[in-house]
C-alpha cells in the first residue's frame, strides 16, 4: 500500500472567487469549490501518483479495498471553498429524514477557516428560539437574517454544523469543509438573487422547515494558540485534528485510514512532496510515516 495524493474536482459556482489558485487549484477563473476527497457521483477526485495515477478515487478503492481498513465505504467528503460572495441561507437534513424523503444520506459538516478577510462572517444557527411559522413569515418578508446568529470569522476558527442547523458562509472566507458523503442541501433564502437568465434560484422551504433546529445549538471554537496535535472536532461521523510542524513529525496510521489536508507549507510526506493545498490519503494499517518541512495541516479520521 502507498500514500495517495489526490487531485480535487473544481466547481465553478457564481459566488466563487480566484483564491483557490493560491492552493494549487487550476481551472476556470472562478473556482467556488475543490472537492479534494470525494467518491460522490456529482464529483469524484482523482488519484495523482503511483501506479493508479489518473484513476478516479471510487474505482481505485474498488480495486484496493484494504485502504479503508474495516470501513466498507468512504463516507466522508472534504472540500476547499472560496466564497467571494455570500452563499444562500441553507440547512441540511439528518440521515433519518434524508433516507426517507431523498433516498440519500443527510449532512453534518465541519468548517475550518483557512483564511478570512477583515469583516468576514458566517451565519450559524438562530440567535433565539423561533417557530417554523415565524421563519416562514420572515423568509417571505426578507427579515430572516434578523433571527440568525452572525459570527465574525478569523483564521483558525472551526465550527461543527450539525444537520438541522441553519447556516451560510459569508463573503471573504476560504474554508476547509469536512462532511458526510452527501450533496443534499435545502435553501431557505437566497437574498432574492437571480441567475443569468433572470430567474430566482429554487428554494426548498417546506423541506427545510421540516428539518430545521429552531433553538440555538452553537458548537464552535477559536484556536487562538493554533496548538499542535489538537482535536478540533469530534462527532459521530469523523474526528479532525490540527497540526503544525516546524521541521519533522512522525505519525502513525493504525486501524483507520487518514486524510491529510496541507493548509500551508511544503516538504515531504513519506517519499512524496507536498505543498500548500495538497490532499493525501494514508491507508489504514499503513504504520509510521514522516512529515518533514514547516507546515500546517489537518488530519481527518472517519468513524463510519
Amino acid at each position: 500500500m502507498e500514500i495517495i495524493r489526490l487531485k480535487g474536482v473544481t466547481k465553478n459556482y457564481p459566488w466563487g472567487g480566484e483564491r483557490l489558485k493560491e492552493y494549487g487549484k487550476s481551472s476556470a477563473d472562478i473556482m467556488a469549490e475543490s472537492w479534494e476527497l470525494s467518491v460522490h457521483k456529482d464529483g469524484i477526485s482523482i488519484v495523482d501518483n503511483g501506479n493508479y495515477k489518473g484513476m478516479d478515487l471510487k474505482e481505485y478503492l474498488k480495486n484496493n479495498s484494504e485502504v479503508l481498513g474495516s470501513k466498507r465505504d468512504l463516507n466522508i467528503m472534504i472540500k476547499y471553498i472560496d466564497a467571494r460572495s455570500s452563499l444562500s441561507i441553507q440547512v441540511h437534513p439528518d440521515d433519518e429524514y434524508a433516507l426517507i424523503v431523498e433516498q440519500d444520506l443527510g449532512k453534518t459538516e465541519m468548517w475550518y477557516i483557512m483564511e478570512s478577510l477583515e469583516g468576514s462572517y458566517i451565519y450559524y444557527g438562530v440567535n433565539r428560539e423561533v417557530s417554523t411559522d415565524e421563519l416562514r413569515e420572515r423568509i417571505e418578508n426578507n427579515t430572516i437574517l434578523e433571527v440568525l446568529n452572525k459570527v465574525e470569522t478569523k483564521k483558525g476558527d472551526y465550527f461543527l454544523i450539525e444537520a438541522g442547523t441553519i447556516h451560510a458562509i459569508g463573503a471573504g472566507n476560504i474554508i476547509c469543509e469536512i462532511q458526510q458523503n452527501s450533496n443534499l442541501t435545502y435553501r431557505l433564502y437566497d437574498f432574492n438573487r437571480r441567475d443569468k437568465f433572470g430567474n430566482l434560484r429554487e428554494l426548498h422551504i417546506d423541506k427545510a422547515l421540516d428539518v430545521v433546529k429552531t433553538v440555538p445549538s452553537i458548537k464552535y471554537e477559536r484556536d487562538a494558540e493554533m496548538s499542535n496535535d489538537h482535536v478540533i472536532c469530534s462527532c459521530e461521523y469523523f474526528e479532525v485534528e490540527h497540526y503544525t510542524s516546524e521541521k519533522e513529525l512522525v505519525l502513525t496510521a493504525e486501524a483507520d485510514y487518514q486524510v491529510i489536508n496541507f493548509l500551508a507549507g511544503e516538504g515531504m510526506i513519506g517519499d512524496l512532496p507536498y505543498k500548500k493545498g495538497d490532499t493525501f490519503l494514508v491507508p489504514a494499517n499503513y504504520g509510521s510515516y514522516k512529515i518533514t518541512g514547516k507546515a500546517e495541516f489537518l488530519i481527518t479520521i472517519s468513524y463510519n
